[in-house]
């Protein structure tokens, strides 16, 4: 975050600097904290959205590259260390659902959300909003046919429903139109944001960093909607639903999990300790 982006301006004068304060990097530290300390706490966290819209899935207090603590783009820092690494990660069945209840147009956890073609496309071109600008409703028509054709064989969503080339996840009622549109919209805004990155970024720790042949990764696909999830059932695995079930709480019987779920928490606890401690 900015300094400038809370309208802050420093009284250098009133800053005490130490005798240690022996460099330009530490000196413009010190003077960063004394700024922050004297912001409201209130503006802190009207700011601490990425003052840039970046669409559907907006990211709290975003890490910029400062030079110091991140001296460079990740991807570069992987293609210049020699160290090897051992990364457990993965996604959800469902990532996109969370971020599309908050302001794209048609969801509403109230309701089944059964968005029409000009909902999504409004979604679509939020969603896109940080990698391309759709500017053209011609682009963004051309773009939403391109994907109809894609996933339906040429046939057309209004059509028949027989012939999808991507597999209708038992969670998900793909029907109609309408329920079409809801779960490809989830699709692009998980692919896009949590599924293609992390699978981009095991590929970066393999094959490009310098101890990429001794890193050890764990890709996982949690599918698994816990019976006791609060949201509509049409939301399935939700973007961060597995961590109840990384740090036990179906343990809890109080919280009333079922047997498999507890036997399910057990395992992933025991895999994510394993690889924690032998990689």
């Amino acid at each position: 975050m900015s300094i400038l982006s809370v309208g802050l301006v420093c009284n250098l004068s009133a800053i005490s600097f130490s005798t240690d304060l022996d460099n330009e990097a530490t000196v413009q530290q010190a003077i960063d904290i004394s700024c922050l300390r004297e912001v409201n706490p209130q503006q802190l966290v009207d700011v601490e959205i990425a003052s840039e819209d970046w669409g559907t899935v907006q990211y709290a207090n975003a890490p910029v590259i400062d030079g110091h603590f991140l001296t460079d783009h990740p991807r570069q820092l992987l293609k210049e260390t020699n160290h090897s690494f051992n990364v457990l990660t993965g996604f959800n069945l469902n990532e996109g659902y969370l971020f599309l209840i908050y302001g794209s147009p048609g969801f509403d956890p109230r309701t089944e959300s059964n968005i029409n073609r000009d909902q999504f496309k409004a979604g679509m071109k939020r969603a896109l909003k940080s990698v391309t600008d759709l500017k053209s409703d011609s682009a963004l028509e051309t773009l939403t046919r391109a994907i109809e054709f894609a996933q339906t064989n040429g046939i057309g969503p209004n059509d028949t429903y027989a012939n999808l080339t991507i597999p209708v996840v038992p969670l998900r009622d793909s029907s109609t139109p309408e329920s079409f549109y809801r779960n490809l919209l989830d699709d692009i805004v998980g692919d896009l944001n949590f599924n293609c990155p992390t699978v981009e970024l095991l590929d970066e720790i393999v094959s490009h960093s310098g101890g990429g042949q001794d890193s050890k990764t764990c890709l996982y696909n949690f599918a698994h909607r816990s019976s006791q999830n609060p949201w509509p059932h049409w939301m399935g695995v939700m973007h961060q639903f597995e961590i109840e079930f990384v740090f036990g709480l179906p343990l809890n019987n109080k919280l009333n999990y079922t047997t498999y779920e507890k036997d399910l928490s057990l395992l992933m606890m025991m895999r994510w300790a394993n690889f924690a401690k032998h990689g």
